[in-house]
């Protein structure tokens, strides 16, 4: 079972291919390019290395969101674009989530926080359950950092790059707290097929022509129009 996953949902973007859950290629791009320029030719290099073709794909997952405006349409496009071309379907994947599997094992919350600009964060919170899962404690938001904060009741690992623009305001509220290295602060779509996977052997897969990425808030546009 061959997963091509892709994330766009923040500056940070990857693709991935996972087969039977486990990793054959990623690529993760981090600069100041967008990523209509960086996700095309990283997939055509994974399947060059790999030897893989579009063909061999059985499903595509991607990062549905929070996350930014442009970011999110631009991974929902190519892989709406894939499907519909291929006729294989597509499985959607929480990108708060995604991060926050980055902290494989923890006894202490998890709390993934995404950069949202107009000083507010994308995050949830999430707990270790005992087969090394996470379940969430508090659901996805956006929402101004210190305010988000100061509701955690308890020490904490912080990551994402949120936490990495926030983290002297993370120190002052929560000083038992942890923030992950920057290493561990980026969506990996290696996660996301991982993810996905789990998702697809469910049968959790989502309707090309009604599914929509998870924006929480108005893009720019939309509140400019209505005058916000």
């Amino acid at each position: 079972m061959l997963a091509l996953s892709i994330d766009t949902t923040s500056s940070a973007g990857s693709i991935a291919l996972v087969k039977d859950g486990a990793l054959l290629a990623e690529f993760l791009v981090n600069c100041e390019i967008n990523h209509s320029e960086t996700i095309m030719p990283a997939i055509a290099a994974a399947f060059d290395i790999t030897k893989c073709t579009m063909e061999d794909i059985d499903f595509f997952a991607f990062s549905v969101g929070p996350g930014s405006f442009t970011g999110l349409r631009i991974g929902a496009g190519i892989v709406k674009g894939f499907a519909l071309a291929t006729g294989k379907p597509v499985v959607g994947v929480s990108s708060l989530e995604a991060l926050a599997r980055n902290i494989p094992v923890s006894s202490r919350d998890v709390c993934p926080m995404l950069d949202a600009k107009r000083d507010e964060v994308y995050a949830a919170l999430y707990r270790p359950s005992p087969d090394m899962g996470l379940v969430k404690v508090a659901g996805e938001t956006v929402v101004g950092p210190g305010e988000f904060l100061r509701a955690i009741e308890r020490d904490t690992v912080f990551l994402g790059d949120g936490a990495l623009r926030y983290s002297a305001l993370i120190r002052d509220i929560l000083p038992g707290s942890i923030i992950a290295p920057e290493s561990q602060c980026r969506i990996r779509a290696s996660e996301v097929g991982i993810m996905g996977t789990e998702k697809f052997r469910k049968g959790e897969v989502l309707d090309l022509l009604t599914f929509t990425p998870v924006y929480l808030r108005k893009s720019q546009a939309e509140r400019l129009s209505a005058g916000g």
